[in-house]
């Protein structure tokens, strides 16, 4: 996807193994967190995950290979802004084509 530098963390986790992580509200906290924190200025934060997790998190649940566009408030919270779908995603693709780093 052309993204640029790859973090991995354990602070995303899916929601089958959260009983070995605290429990599913605990996951769900993580979660939470992490779309809550802002991204540094002139940048946007992707994470990847299940569904399964999107929804404990945020109540929110977008379709297969779809996406959930969230802003942090800067008060700890978030807003849902949108959903992408694999069909945008696809147009997107063929419109912008990807961009080199």
């Amino acid at each position: 996807m052309g993204l640029g530098k790859v973090v991995t963390t354990r602070r995303l986790m899916n929601m089958r193994v959260a009983h070995l992580m605290g429990g599913d509200e605990a996951v769900a906290a993580r979660a939470r967190r992490l779309i809550a924190e802002s991204a540094p200025k002139g940048a946007n934060t992707v994470m990847a995950g299940h569904g399964n997790l999107m929804r404990a998190a945020t109540g929110h649940y977008v379709g297969e290979a779809g996406a959930g566009v969230f802003k942090p408030d800067g008060k700890g919270g978030f807003t849902f802004v949108a959903e992408v779908t694999p069909d945008q995603w696809g147009e997107w693709a063929r419109r912008f084509g990807t961009r080199k780093q």
